[in-house]
């Protein structure tokens, strides 16, 4: 297996968080500009995206911060995330499939990607902080 340094795995996680935020927020965009929500109701969901973030996500960014920043050793690529983790996103995965299948679950997709999308890619900052802190030398074992 592909075995590399806790501060690549820091940058892999911080990559993740930030293109699935990015890839989402864009889908979210389109189908809500297509659909023609009032702005209001996309100002909502970028609102409860940040909420998230910071109640939730940011939390769980920071206990992977301190999780890979323990790394003595190169540990394998898919180590970036606990298992719990790459299950979250599976299950999301799957609902947002799931949801554009639904009749009239095209608008809630889009307001769906929009909240998620906001809310990954403003707890991306607590990855992209980690990183930048490994390469500092910091030591990130008691980053929660």
């Amino acid at each position: 297996m592909f075995k590399i340094s806790s501060s690549a795995l820091q940058l892999c996680a911080a990559l993740v968080w930030t293109l699935a935020g990015l890839k989402l927020l864009y889908r979210g965009v389109i189908i809500v500009e297509a659909v023609g929500f009032a702005w209001w109701v996309v100002g909502l969901a970028i609102c409860i995206g940040i909420l998230k973030s910071r109640f939730i996500l940011d939390r769980v960014c920071r206990k992977n911060v301190s999780r890979l920043g323990g790394y003595t050793e190169k540990a394998s690529a898919l180590h970036i995330f606990p298992l719990r983790t790459w299950l979250i996103i599976g299950a999301m995965i799957i609902f947002g499939r799931l949801l554009r299948m639904c009749p009239s679950g095209e608008e809630w997709s889009g307001l769906f990607s929009l909240t998620v999308g906001c809310g990954l890619l403003f707890a991306s900052r607590i990855s992209w902080q980690g990183w930048f802190a490994l390469r500092a030398g910091v030591t990130l074992k008691r980053w929660e």
